[in-house]
């Protein structure tokens, strides 16, 4: 049997009943709880802060220096009373965001190296010991009656529920003090107890004033409502992610049947946004599942079961390779859902590549499941999207919330049979000299035997829309197609890439350059772009402006790219 392990709300379970040699894995993802609408005093919420206080600059590109965590402004350990003034500066109460996090990159001035003292009273009806969840951006050092029960120095984004400490409190009241240290960029806290029974909190020092914490499970029982899902992510040959996002915090019950065994599994932490892993699962095998709300007894709720919910593992053997890429799928969800339905009647597609712009502006909540997840629904639901950052995602936190993909979700790669498939980030910087390109051709190199290659991205090679218009030196005036003017001819060459898939203009547009094909598919539901210059684009072969999707298909050692339109219209199809 697998040994179940647990890293900080991360929760393994092995089942045992599904046959002799496979298990399900259930992880619940840490991922944040995103515009909690749940009772908001299920986090800590009342603080009054101090500062903020210079610290040492940080050094770009070092480590955070630990002695961030020695720079004691104040004496923590004799805080009693949140009053009195230091260096100038007095106690101020703050007030959270919408998600629970407090932004403290808005709220003061200075940000950049700098710690900030934030306190709160936590009223308990009995002595007990409980743990404390909190994520922080950058450094955060925790005290609880004067004694410091936590210490971390860092450089990351904040997160709900990163880090997880156990921590005593006498009955009565107690005093928390968090410092949260900052260097650069982001500057945020949030934290929450897991238990709130007979919690209550508090900026002054008086109980009757402090207002009772609710327990997470409490919302659990509050009918929550699906905004997006179930959905199907990351399908391997052995593996499968189910996830869905919720209007409020809540418990999910998956069951996942192979058609002869079917087992039921109950999440253990109550959020919003849930990911389950079913792992050693039977190569080239469909199963079903279902979901249900439960409460925190495990009585069911809700049932949500529909005969689409399904996948199918990828194979270890065979000949046939399907897939569809499409992108830019903003702004329009009503034309969005015909290409998706157009895309739905296809049989035997294994996976889905996105090329990015999945939403207008990806810090919008309220777009994911109106612009993407919505009308993507009846796809997603059994058939794995594979997607890569736009430039309206802005690189937005709720991107890598609600996705789940190889690698660092970035740059990652994965094989179907004898093809190799490569998403590259090409909002970030990836010409040679910089990571991301050391990264692809590393990739590369290491699957240069792999028979079929394909990269998708966002920004285009070659196209003669708008966004390949050309400057004075007659280059294209957005970088990053001149990088990818630049790399991909060569590494073409040298690796045999089959296809590369972009998005970026509304079009479908198809080139050709030493063997190699460049497909532009931006026709997914954002408004469609005309024709700009057939002249920037030399190696153009045949150019759409409309919506579409493209079926990739080899078979015996045989390939197609094959073009269709909503309405099932055939515009273009070519052989490889």
């Amino acid at each position: 049997m697998k040994t179940a392990f647990r890293r900080a709300t991360v929760l393994v379970l092995v089942l045992l009943s599904w046959s002799v040699g496979t298990a399900i894995t259930l992880r619940e993802a840490t991922v944040p709880d995103l515009k909690v609408q749940a009772p908001t005093s299920v986090y800590l919420l009342d603080w009054v802060a101090l500062g903020p206080f210079p610290i040492e600059p940080a050094v770009k590109g070092q480590p955070i220096p630990k002695s961030w965590s020695e720079q004691d402004h104040i004496n923590v350990t004799s805080v009693r009373v949140f009053a009195g003034e230091f260096e100038g500066k007095r106690w101020q109460p703050i007030k959270n965001d919408p998600d629970a996090k407090f932004r403290l990159q808005d709220k003061f001035s200075p940000n950049e190296n700098v710690a900030i003292y934030l306190g709160t009273y936590v009223f308990a009806e009995k002595a007990c010991e409980r743990n404390l969840l909190f994520g922080s951006d950058d450094g955060v050092t925790i005290w609880v009656n004067g004694e410091r029960v936590f210490d971390k120095q860092t450089n990351r984004e904040c997160k709900q529920d990163q880090d997880i400490t156990s921590v005593k409190l006498v009955q009565g009241m107690n005093v928390l003090v968090a410092r949260v240290t900052q260097g650069a960029g982001g500057w945020e806290f949030v934290a929450r107890f897991d238990d709130n029974t007979g919690l209550s909190t508090s900026t002054r020092p008086f109980a009757s004033r402090a207002k009772k914490l609710f327990n997470p499970e409490t919302t659990a029982s509050r009918n929550p409502q699906l905004l997006a899902g179930p959905y199907v992510q990351n399908v391997t040959t052995t593996s499968a992610r189910i996830m869905w996002y919720t209007n409020d915090l809540s418990l999910g019950q998956v069951t996942v049947s192979d058609g002869s065994v079917s087992q039921s599994y109950t999440t253990k932490l109550t959020r919003r946004i849930h990911e389950i892993i079913v792992e050693d699962l039977t190569p080239n095998k469909e199963y079903t599942y279902a979901l249900a709300f439960v409460d925190a007894e495990g009585k069911i709720i809700r049932q949500i079961a529909n005969a689409d919910f399904g996948f199918k593992t990828f194979p270890d053997k065979g000949n046939v390779i399907k897939f569809i890429a499409y992108g830019d799928t903003r702004t329009n969800p009503e034309q969005h859902a015909e290409v998706i339905n157009a895309m739905a009647q296809e049989e035997d597609i294994a996976f889905v590549l996105m090329t990015g712009d999945l939403v207008g502006h990806g810090t919008d909540v309220h777009l994911w499941p109106k612009e993407f997840f919505g009308p993507a629904s009846k796809l997603m639901c059994r058939v794995p999207f594979f997607t890569t950052l736009g430039n309206h995602e802005v690189n937005a936190q709720y991107y890598f919330d609600f996705v789940s993909l190889p690698g660092d979700e970035r740059f990652y790669s994965f094989d179907y049979l004898d093809a190799h498939i490569i998403s590259l980030d090409s909002c970030t910087t990836f010409a040679p000299g910089h990571p991301p390109y050391e990264w692809l051709v590393a990739d590369l190199e290491k699957h240069k035997d792999a028979k079929w290659k394909f990269i998708f991205m966002h920004h285009p090679t070659y196209t003669s829309s708008s966004h390949g218009a050309l400057g004075s030196d007659g280059k294209p005036k957005e970088t990053p197609i001149r990088v990818a003017q630049d790399i991909f001819p060569d590494l073409a060459k040298k690796y045999g890439i089959t296809a590369i898939f972009s998005g970026h203009d509304h079009t479908y547009e198809r080139s050709l350059r030493d063997g190699v094909h460049y497909i532009v598919t931006g026709g997914g539901g954002a408004p469609t772009y005309g024709e700009s210059n057939p002249e920037q684009n030399p190696y153009r072969q045949y150019f759409y402006a409309g919506y579409h999707y493209c079926i990739v298909t080899i078979r015996d050692g045989k390939g197609s790219i094959v073009t269709k339109l909503p309405n099932g219209k055939v515009i273009d199809s070519v052989d490889f």
